[in-house]
């Protein structure tokens, strides 16, 4: 269930894209993609709410021995270690603002128009801005936030939304941990606490996982780093192809890609070649005893 969860960031990002694309072809407004992005984020939360519900329904309902929930060294580990990636975010910190994203948000947020003022040149306009550049909306997204929640960007972009990462980042990994050792609970824990402990130790090692968690865990690269890849090798893995292709587009939402082909592409087309290349090999070895 802990993947489902994760999707559904994906399809709030989707929903998000088209209010940014449909505002860009009409006033470019910030008060319209925020009237925009509520309509179709609360329309697309219901429905993918409602899909869950009847999917439910329609599995088969396997028995499951709830095991006896009780403190491990592992657990307090990882309690340790969320703490400590906690505090860095709260107590404030000087985020890395290589990323374009922040200084569009600034400039969204000051003109209440999206995508107006170019991120490095300052022209008003969005004048000499790629086209590529401009159909990215997590910008608009983070916008809308800003301004809907009355609070400060740095609240919400380095704050806010670096938490939200790092928190679906360890959903994703605990999917990975309920694969990896289904039958282990403190074997998950220590798998987790193990990813938790790896963004702690290269959050000082610049262009690492860590460091760009850490320090610009707003950007989309960041999101695609640490977040969008492990999940689509996973649901790659898994063989949920509709997921897969949801991360594709998500990441052409997210990032700067060539023509929507990027990483996730790649580690989907991989995964998809070793599975058709394991399948042939297991028919082959069946046909042979």
């Amino acid at each position: 269930m802990t993947i489902w969860l994760v999707t559904g960031l994906w399809v709030i990002l989707g929903c998000a894209e088209a209010a940014h694309l449909l505002t860009l072809m009409t006033d470019q407004s910030l008060q319209t993609y925020n009237l925009l992005c509520g309509i179709f984020v609360l329309t697309g939360v219901l429905v993918y709410a409602g899909i869950l519900t009847w999917w439910k329904r329609k599995a088969p309902k396997l028995e499951s021995k709830k095991a006896k929930r009780k403190v491990t060294w592992q657990g307090v580990l990882f309690v340790v270690l969320a703490v400590l990636t906690l505090v860095h975010f709260l107590r404030g910190y000087v985020p890395d603002l290589e990323d374009a994203v922040y200084e569009i948000t600034i400039g969204n947020v000051e003109s209440g128009r999206i995508m107006e003022v170019h991120p490095f040149l300052g022209q008003t306009g969005g004048s000499g801005m790629p086209l590529r550049m401009k159909i990215l909306g997590l910008s608009s997204l983070y916008s809308s936030l800003i301004t809907i929640s009355q609070q400060s960007t740095y609240m919400i972009m380095c704050k806010v939304v670096p938490i939200v990462v790092w928190s679906c980042t360890m959903l994703v990994y605990q999917a990975f941990g309920e694969k990896l050792f289904p039958e282990d609970r403190g074997k998950r824990r220590l798998f987790l606490s193990l990813i938790a402990f790896f963004f702690l130790i290269t959050s000082k090692s610049t262009g690492l996982a860590g460091y760009r968690l850490f320090f610009a865990g707003f950007s989309g690269e960041t999101i695609r780093g640490v977040l969008l890849i492990p999940y689509a090798l996973y649901v790659s893995w898994q063989r949920k192809w509709i997921l897969a292709v949801l991360a594709i587009v998500a990441e052409a939402c997210l990032v700067w890609t060539t023509w929507g082909i990027g990483y996730c592409t790649v580690i989907v087309v991989c995964m998809l070649i070793v599975h058709l290349w394991m399948d042939r090999r297991c028919k082959h070895a069946s046909g042979m005893e």
